[in-house]
C-alpha cells in the first residue's frame, strides 16, 4: 500500500515533504562533526544510538544547491538498509498525500537527480515540494 501521510520540513528555507513511512525520527543536535577529507553534500557526523555513527548530508547541496543549512535538528530516515540523516531548521506538520490532480511539475531551479523531487503541492503549508528521497540520497549510499 501506498504512503497516505507527509512530513513536511524546511532546509534552507525550502519547504519539503516526504512520506511519513521514510522517517524514523528526528534529532535536536547541538553540532554535526566534519569528517576529515570528506566531500559536499556529507556534512558530517552525529553519534546516533548507542554510540552509532550517523552520517548527516546537506539536502540542499544533495538537490543541486550551495545553500548552508544552519539549523539544530537532524531528520533520520532508512534508505535500501542504510540509516543516514539530513539537517533541517523546522518540522512544519504531517499532511495526507496529495491528489494526483493537486501535485504540479516541478519547474524551479533545483538541480537534482532525475526523479528526486516529485513534484510541487500547494498546501494550507505553503508550496512543498515532493521529494523520493531513495532517488535523492541513493547515490550517496554504497
Amino acid at each position: 500500500m501506498a504512503d497516505t501521510r507527509l512530513i513536511s520540513f524546511t532546509s534552507a528555507g525550502q519547504d519539503y515533504a516526504v512520506p511519513i513511512s521514510a522517517v524514523r525520527e528526528v534529532l535536536r543536535v547541538d553540532r554535526v562533526e566534519s569528517v576529515p577529507g570528506s566531500r559536499p553534500p556529507l556534512e558530517g557526523i552525529v553519534i546516533y544510538r548507542e554510540n552509532q555513527i550517523l552520517p548527516v548530508f546537506s539536502l540542499p547541496q544533495v538537490l543541486g544547491e550551495s545553500t548552508e543549512v544552519k539549523g539544530n535538528f537532524v531528520v533520520v530516515v532508512e534508505i535500501e538498509g542504510h540509516t543516514l540523516g539530513f539537517r533541517i531548521e523546522r518540522i512544519g506538520g504531517v499532511a495526507d498525500y496529495p491528489s494526483a490532480e493537486e501535485i504540479e511539475e516541478y519547474t524551479g531551479t533545483l538541480n537534482a537527480v532525475p526523479g528526486a523531487i516529485d513534484g510541487s503541492w500547494k498546501s494550507g503549508r505553503g508550496t512543498l515540494l515532493l521529494l523520493q528521497l531513495e532517488r535523492a540520497l541513493g547515490d550517496y549510499i554504497a
